[in-house]
């Protein structure tokens, strides 16, 4: 097999370079790339980076490729043995995983297995949240992964929903970015704010610009979930007609990739607070469809049907789940069982008044840095659940705005 692909292989057409990413690149996350070929136009590309790996670049010879700009590296030809064991690499082992295909070339890594394996985690997750590096998609929202640009604050009107939109902060670094998208919003509504410690400087900014925020303090257990019930059961929703739902999420951690975390982050943001006609339009279909309970992100839309095993559930968080759903009292159906993978959505208080009664948020374990399997995650998945049980409906984004993403 590796014979006949190498025997099959064109090397006369090939041109390929290396890039030597440098420090302040690994650190910011991605390289960024202005290239051109005789098909197209100038295109700006936007390429993952992990730690102490660098580059492969490789084109076509007839297609004239052209890189007009490299931001985060330094680009040199490949000698004729590199370049031969780049090729053996690229057709001949598991690299293929980790290949970036952007039209008139591709990219992928030359470094050890540890950190390729590390970046091709990151590449297949954000493939399945349809939100491969390489697609047109991506390309055409770079904010995506350069953040989102700074807007002017907007002229507000009056909508007859009460809103409370709710931030848990763990990264209270993010409030910058989410700061300038609610800002934006054309209508008022209350601000629900938790952070795992006092900040007295965050806490001025916030109030300055949401003068009738509550900001809480809550112990650092249940990440954005638990200090999101410890709300709810309290009553401080009782008086809204719609909650938004969002946290400050970044993916930090071992064999993680901080970017796609971030992008999954802005993707989010994106689809339910980042353009304030979107934003509107969420309401309306609140307020002209009362049986609506909950609007999530199409794109972290987990469910049976499209799951690869036919089980979103996942076994570390079976029990967990099945015993929330038996308390609720309506069983799973485990072909139609679906959740918001990220925990944001838009929902309505009185879908979710089942869960305010099973007062959960006293049954959390201190953290303890699980990525999964944890009472948060069994939680996470139950949402969905809860507003079916309460007589709701679930919708993506998708069926709001009419669209696939």
């Amino acid at each position: 097999m590796i014979l006949k692909k190498l025997k099959n292989f064109n090397f006369t057409k090939q041109i390929m370079y290396q890039v030597y990413i440098n420090d302040a690149t690994y650190k910011r996350g991605y390289l960024r790339m202005i290239v051109s070929d005789k098909t197209e136009d100038n295109k700006e590309v936007y390429i993952p980076i992990a730690e102490e790996l660098d580059i492969i670049l490789r084109g076509q010879k007839n297609l004239n490729l052209q890189i007009k700009e490299i931001d985060g590296g330094i680009i040199a030809p490949i000698n004729i043995m590199n370049f031969i064991f780049a090729i053996f690499r690229r057709f001949c082992t598991n690299l293929n995983k980790c290949v970036l295909n952007f039209n008139s070339f591709e990219v992928f890594p030359k470094g050890s297995k540890k950190h390729i394996r590390r970046l091709r985690k990151a590449i297949k997750s954000a493939r399945n949240a349809n939100l491969s590096f390489d697609s047109a998609f991506l390309t055409s929202h770079k904010e995506l992964i350069c953040g989102f640009e700074r807007r002017q604050p907007s002229n507000k009107i009056i909508i007859s929903s009460r809103v409370a939109v709710v931030i848990h902060l763990f990264y209270v670094e993010l409030w910058d970015e989410i700061e300038d998208l609610l800002e934006a919003w054309e209508f008022s509504f209350t601000l629900f704010l938790t952070i795992t410690k006092p900040n007295s400087d965050l806490q001025a900014r916030i109030e300055n610009a949401f003068p009738d925020a509550i900001i809480s303090i809550v112990e650092n257990c249940g990440r954005d979930v638990r200090p999101f019930l410890l709300l709810l059961e309290n009553g401080a929703f009782d008086n809204y007609d719609l909650i938004c739902k969002i946290h400050g999420k970044r993916s930090l951690g071992p064999n993680r990739l901080p970017i796609l975390g971030d992008v999954m982050r802005r993707a989010t943001f994106l689809d339910l607070i980042a353009n304030p006609l979107h934003v509107r339009t969420i309401i309306q279909h609140f307020a002209e469809d009362p049986r609506l309970g909950i609007v999530g992100p199409k794109r972290f839309l987990v469910q049976s049907s499209t799951n690869k095993n036919g089980d979103p559930i996942r076994v570390a968080n079976r029990a967990a789940v099945l015993k929330i759903a038996s308390r609720l009292k309506m069983p799973i159906d485990e072909k139609k069982f679906n959740f918001f993978a990220g925990t944001m959505f838009w929902i309505r208080p009185a879908a979710i008044s089942n869960i305010k009664s099973l007062n959960l948020s006293h049954e959390f374990e201190p953290e303890s840095g699980f990525l999964d399997g944890a009472l948060e995650h069994a939680v996470e998945r139950i949402f969905n659940h809860a507003v079916k049980a309460s007589g709701y409906k679930v919708k993506d984004t998708s069926e709001i705005f009419n669209t696939d993403e």
